[in-house]
């Protein structure tokens, strides 16, 4: 498939390409040493994408904000936390891409200092939009029930 467009954008030291192929969808490819397919996206949902892109921009820029935050958690909290940031590294390693393109720090701070958890509150965390919605909510949904099941009498 022939690529008929092209974009660069560096976003805090980090490359991404854009390519629109001959049946207009959009490719998302990191600048690793060997550019890996990452993520195959319909041209409607391109705003969207780029909203998230720039979220995990602004992410990146309060890591002071996560360790902050990190720090305050309750032991709960710390749990939900610690078992969200596993989730995501294995789901990283099995699709051989960076964890923060998953999601970010902050965002997993975020969910884990929510009371509840559902499609609404999920929405409400910074980074997090209507395709991550789709890819990880239930996922992180099971993570989040099963701790707070299990600190519940």
């Amino acid at each position: 498939m022939a690529i008929t467009k092209s974009w660069h954008i560096q976003i805090n030291d980090t490359n991404y390409f854009l390519e629109l192929r001959e049946k207009d969808d959009f490719y998302v490819l990191s600048n690793l040493e060997d550019p890996t397919y990452l993520l195959k996206i319909p041209t409607q949902d391109l705003f969207l994408l780029t909203k998230d892109l720039q979220n995990i921009a602004n992410s990146n820029k309060s890591s002071i904000k996560t360790k902050s935050t990190v720090e305050s958690f309750t032991e709960q909290e710390k749990k939900i936390y610690q078992e969200l940031k596993l989730w995501r590294y294995k789901l990283a390693k099995e699709q051989k891409i960076a964890p923060f393109m998953i999601m970010t720090n902050l965002s997993l701070a975020h969910l884990s200092k929510l009371k509840e958890l559902n499609r609404n509150s999920f929405l409400s965390v910074p980074g997090l939009g209507k395709i991550k919605l789709e890819t990880y909510y239930e996922e992180i949904k099971n993570i989040f029930d099963s701790i707070v099941n299990q600190h519940t009498f």
